[in-house]
């Protein structure tokens, strides 16, 4: 496999991890991504948000896009963490509005979220590694 062959897939296995990131956190409320794409060589992947507009990111610093989500900046904490907190102590309201299978699908997708959506960060470092070996 070439280097721009390894570089293409890294690429597309980040994308696909962005896309799964912000499905899971739309559990929370909506999903903010309007598109993803990369580049020809898979250098770089371009993302318009509907918060954050359209932004770049080397595939070397993918991480980077979750970053404050996950580990949060200087002494505020990370926001996704702080979210599905949030939604778990109020989950016990929620038992009255709820179909017994939707609570429990419910309650169940928040703690899978929270490992899943740590699971797609680490991911998301390795990559960036894996993409600077091959600039070596």
């Amino acid at each position: 496999m070439t280097i721009l062959e390894k570089r293409l897939k890294l690429a597309n296995e980040a994308k696909d991890l962005i896309i799964e990131y912000r499905e899971e956190v739309a559990r929370l409320g909506e999903n903010s991504l309007q598109k993803i794409s990369i580049s020809e060589d898979g250098s770089t992947i371009y993302v318009t948000d509907t918060y954050e507009g359209e932004q770049e990111y080397d595939l070397e610093g993918i991480s980077e896009i979750f970053v404050t989500e996950m580990r949060g900046w200087g002494p505020c904490s990370a926001q996704l963490c702080e979210a599905i907190n949030m939604a778990q102590s109020e989950v016990e309201s929620k038992y009255k509005d709820m179909s017994k299978d939707e609570y429990i699908q419910y309650v169940g997708g928040l703690f899978y979220m929270e490992q899943r959506c740590e699971e797609i960060y680490i991911r998301l470092e390795e990559i960036e590694k894996e993409a600077e070996e091959l600039l070596d």
